[in-house]
């Protein structure tokens, strides 16, 4: 014997739930593994670049280390004795008998070509030297 009931809709409000649940699940694992990818590459990335700037200390280590070298080899760098006994210049300038003229020397000395070339010569090497400070930073 079969007995009639209304139709009505046999599904569990809880199953309903757990499918959007484990949807939305799904949708979170997508972004997470997305978001591990993007961690991941950015690793690869930081690490490529911590490599190329070991080798660009390396570089700039040997180059301070030839640098050293040329200095300590160099006799240009060694004053004599004899330049710590010389006269300070504001013993010199309290001899003179017209320390106007001085003035004028040094504007003179100044404006010389030899003046300008060592002017510019140190202007380079400090330019230099930040180049070189900048690289390593």
């Amino acid at each position: 014997m079969k007995i009639k009931a209304p139709p009505t809709k046999q599904s569990i409000p809880s199953m309903k739930g757990l499918k959007r649940d484990l949807f939305s699940e799904l949708q979170i694992m997508k972004e997470s593994e997305e978001t591990l990818k993007c961690l991941e590459d950015d690793i690869v990335k930081t690490i490529d670049t911590a490599n190329r700037i070991n080798k660009q200390i390396a570089d700039l280590e040997q180059r301070v280390c030839s640098f050293k070298e040329q200095v300590a080899s160099s006799d240009m760098l060694h004053l004599p004795s004899d330049t710590f006994q010389v006269p300070t210049m504001q013993e010199n300038i309290q001899l003179l008998e017209d320390p106007s003229l001085l003035l004028k020397d040094l504007q003179v000395i100044q404006s010389s070509p030899a003046s300008t070339y060592m002017r510019c010569f140190i202007e380079k090497s400090y330019a230099e030297i930040d180049s070189m400070k900048a690289e390593i930073q």
